[in-house]
C-alpha cells in the first residue's frame, strides 16, 4: 500500500471514530437504538456500508466478519442501516475532508474538476426517478456529481441526484457558487453552454471546458471555416465577450 493511501486510510478511520463520538446525532432513535449489546454497534455498520464491493450482502458479511463461525445476518444489518440517518454520511463526508491546512495552488488559482458518476442501487422498477428500461439489464441509478480538487486531492464538494433528473450543469454552478477563493475550472465537453459560462464569468471563475468538435451541429466551433481534418485552436468572439474563459480545447 502506497504512503499516500495509508494516509487516505488512517485519515478515513478518524473520521468515522470523530462521528461515531457523536453518534446519537446521527441515531434516528438514539435512546433506544445502538444502547444494547448487539452484533452491530453504529461503528460496524458504518464500516461494513463504507468497505461493502459489488457482492451479496451475505458474502459481504462473511469478508467483514472474517469469515467467524457465527456471523450477523443479512436482517441484523438492514435492521441496524434503517436505524442510522443519512445524515450520519454527509457528517463523516465534512470530517474525511476538511480544508487542507497548507492549500496548493495553480499559479495563485485552486484548480478544481467538476465530473459525474452513475452508480446503481436495488432494483425498484417502480420509482420512475431511476428506473433505467433496459430489458433484462434494467437497473435503478444514481448520479453522483463531485467537485474535486486536483493538486490538494480531496473533494471540495458533491451532490447526488437521481438518474432521470440529473443535470450536471446546474450542478456545476450550485457548486461554483459557494467558492470564494479564486479558482480555474476543469469539466469535459458534457458541460459546454454559454449559460454555465455565463454563470462561471459572473462568479469571477476562469475555467477550461472541453467543447464538441466540428460535426456537432449546436457546437460553438461548428464553423465551414474550421478545418475538419486537423487539429486547430480557434478565438472565439460572442456579442457579450467572455473574458473569463481561460481557454477552449477542441476534440
Amino acid at each position: 500500500m502506497s504512503s499516500h493511501a495509508k494516509q487516505v486510510r488512517y485519515e478515513l478511520f478518524e473520521a468515522i471514530d470523530t462521528t461515531v463520538s457523536e453518534q446519537d446525532k446521527w441515531i434516528k432513535n438514539p435512546k433506544s437504538d445502538f444502547t444494547r449489546k448487539r452484533h452491530f454497534t453504529f461503528k460496524q455498520v458504518i464500516k461494513c456500508l463504507l468497505g461493502f464491493e459489488a457482492k451479496s450482502l451475505g458474502t459481504e458479511l462473511l469478508g467483514a466478519f472474517n469469515f467467524q463461525r457465527y456471523i450477523p445476518t443479512v436482517s441484523a444489518l438492514c435492521q441496524a442501516r434503517d436505524k442510522i440517518s443519512s445524515d450520519a454520511f454527509l457528517a463523516l463526508f465534512d470530517q474525511f475532508q476538511p480544508e487542507p491546512k497548507y492549500c496548493n495552488l495553480y499559479h495563485g488559482y485552486r484548480l478544481l474538476a467538476h465530473d459525474g458518476s452513475d452508480l446503481k442501487i436495488p432494483l425498484y422498477p417502480e420509482d420512475e426517478t431511476t428506473y433505467i428500461n433496459q430489458g433484462e439489464k434494467s437497473c435503478n441509478l444514481i448520479h453522483v456529481n463531485a467537485l474535486y480538487d486536483l493538486l490538494n486531492r480531496n473533494f471540495k464538494a458533491f451532490s447526488i441526484e437521481n438518474k432521470c433528473e440529473y443535470d450536471e450543469r446546474k450542478s456545476l454552478i450550485k457548486m461554483t457558487e459557494q467558492l470564494e477563493e479564486p479558482t480555474l475550472l476543469i469539466a469535459d465537453r458534457g458541460y459546454h453552454s454559454l449559460n454555465v459560462y455565463e454563470h462561471l464569468r459572473e462568479a469571477g471563475h476562469y475555467f477550461v471546458i472541453r467543447e464538441s468538435d466540428t460535426t456537432a451541429r449546436n457546437g460553438l466551433l461548428n464553423s465551414p471555416q474550421l478545418s475538419q481534418d486537423k487539429e486547430f485552436d480557434k478565438v472565439i468572439h460572442t456579442k457579450n465577450a467572455l473574458p473569463n474563459v481561460f481557454a477552449c480545447c477542441p476534440h
